[in-house]
Parts: structure tokens; C-alpha cells; sequence
């Protein structure tokens, strides 16, 4: 494409927009604060001109508020997860640690049971239970192909503990800051912190 004289542009392919949306949207999309309506429009433009990403993050969480609900709110709380899921060709974004494991140093998750495929299986599990307690007593079955005549469950105490653990250390930073035992973090302290702690744990 000619861009005046003497010059030219080469055309450039752009990337899609990634749409990341966090629990609070969610909650706001599954009760109804959002309509239904706006919602649809919304995953119809991502489905043509952007991308859909799950952020592991908004995940823990509703599958935290799963665990930390009763039975009475079960059904209010699946639902979260059933809206987070809708749009289609959804990818699972890994934490921010782990992502820089992987992309940067090249290293595996630290933790396996968090791989896309099996937060999938979760999903699926999560999705498919009737009650909290047949969830928590390893008594869902799937209508996927290749599960029949196995149960799944879980008491998804591992994600409510990430949270809890997470909010907790933020908890404990900003106290030491407020304290001045703590000096605040530059992009070098930031990075350098982050390294350190990602080589410690592949050792």
C-alpha cells in the first residue's frame, strides 16, 4: 500500500484483542447485573475479531468461592464458573510465576495439577455436579467420551489455599511497607526477586 511519495507501508497483520475479564464481571454477567443481552453481544465480537482467555486467577477464585460456599448457594456459585466458560476457543492464561518459569527460563509448572488440560477436567467436574457434597464426595460422573464408569470429585481446598496463601502474603507485604521495613519495589528489585525465587524452587 503506497503511503506517499519515495515511501511505502508494508500491510501488517495485527493480533486480535484478548479479552480477559475478572471475577467481580463474572459475578456481575451470572446474577444479572450485566444483561444477558450485552453479555451475548459481547462473546458474538470476540467469537469474530478478538480472543477469549481465562485468567487462572478469576478461576482459583470462583472455584474458592465454590468450596468456601454451602450447600444452599451451591447452584448460585457453579453457575460463575458455568458464564466464565461460555465463550468458545477460551484459553487458560497461567499464573504470572509460572508464565515467566515457562516462557523466560523454559522450566515446567510448578505445580502439574494446574495444566490447562486438567483445569479442563476440573471444569468439567465442577459443571457436571448435582450438589456440593456429591462433589465433595467423589461421586460426579462425565458424559465425555472416554469417562464412563468413572466418579470425580473434589473439595477444592487446593485453589481456596492458593488464595488464601496469596492474599495473605500480600497482606504481610503491605504491613512491612507501612512499617518501613520494607523499601518499595523497583522494576530491578521486582525482577531480580522474581528470579531468585524461580531459580530456588528449580533447584
Amino acid at each position: 500500500m503506497i503511503a506517499g511519495r519515495g515511501c511505502y507501508a508494508l500491510p501488517v497483520t495485527l493480533r486480535r484483542p484478548r479479552f480477559v475479564f475478572d471475577t467481580q464481571v463474572i459475578s456481575y454477567l451470572s446474577d444479572g447485573t450485566i444483561p444477558r443481552a450485552e453479555w451475548n453481544t459481547v462473546r458474538k465480537f470476540m467469537s469474530r475479531r478478538a480472543r477469549y482467555a481465562i485468567s487462572s486467577i478469576t478461576l482459583y477464585e470462583l472455584l474458592a468461592g465454590i468450596e468456601g460456599g454451602d450447600e444452599a448457594h451451591f447452584r448460585e456459585n457453579q453457575r460463575r464458573i458455568k458464564v466464565l466458560c461460555e465463550p468458545e476457543k477460551r484459553k487458560f492464561l497461567p499464573l504470572p510465576g509460572d508464565f515467566v518459569r515457562s516462557a523466560v527460563f523454559g522450566l515446567a509448572l510448578r505445580n502439574q495439577a494446574f495444566q490447562p488440560h486438567k483445569l479442563k477436567l476440573w471444569i468439567d467436574v465442577v459443571l457436571s455436579a448435582q450438589t456440593k457434597d456429591e462433589l465433595a464426595r467423589g461421586r460426579v460422573t462425565l458424559s465425555r467420551r472416554g469417562h464412563a464408569g468413572r466418579s470425580y470429585g473434589s473439595s477444592l481446598s487446593i485453589f481456596a489455599d492458593q488464595i488464601r496463601k496469596g492474599k495473605q502474603a500480600d497482606s504481610d507485604r503491605l504491613e512491612r511497607l507501612r512499617q518501613g521495613l520494607l523499601r518499595p519495589s523497583t522494576q530491578d528489585t521486582w525482577s531480580h526477586a522474581l528470579a531468585g525465587g524461580l531459580i530456588s524452587q528449580s533447584i
